[in-house]
């Protein structure tokens, strides 16, 4: 590329090109990671967000993702089936349930997290904390843009 092809778009396209890329790599880390209960990467995304935030109805966790509704449904009955989550009375909203994890989620959640501390040390050696809080702090920039105009 040029310096005449340096603009911030421009340098914007190339990152989310590298973004892409990087989602498949860690999409097949994540499904390894995930262990015999063949968790799918919606399925782990969406305990993480209720273990790490809070109980959640399922159109806040879809919005969050900025996809619809149903397929994060087909994901919360699938860990709902599996015991790693039930549902709570939602005090403002009496038909949308609130999704919170249970023990068991919990616990298989600190398990595939301790799997995956191991798995990002030995990519993480030549990093500095600084520049990967950086580019994670660039990322959610990016994201809450993205979101913002959706």
């Amino acid at each position: 590329m040029s310096s005449s092809d340096s603009t911030p778009a421009q340098a914007l396209k190339e990152l989310l090109i590298e973004v892409t890329l990087l989602h498949h790599h860690v999409a097949i880390a994540s499904r390894a990671l995930a262990g015999p209960s063949d968790l799918t990467n919606a399925q782990v995304s969406i305990l993480r967000s209720l273990v790490k935030d809070r109980p959640q109805t399922v159109p806040q966790l879809a919005s969050e993702r900025g996809i619809a509704r149903q397929p994060v449904q087909r994901s919360v009955d699938e860990l709902h089936a599996a015991g790693f989550v039930d549902f709570g009375e939602n005090p403002r909203h009496k038909r949308s349930r609130l999704v919170r994890p249970t023990p068991d989620g919990r616990r298989r959640l600190r398990k595939m997290e301790r799997r995956q501390s191991q798995w990002t040390k030995p990519v993480a050696d030549d990093f500095s904390v600084r520049a990967l809080r950086s580019a994670a702090g660039l990322l959610r920039r990016i994201r809450g843009r993205l979101q913002h105009d959706a």
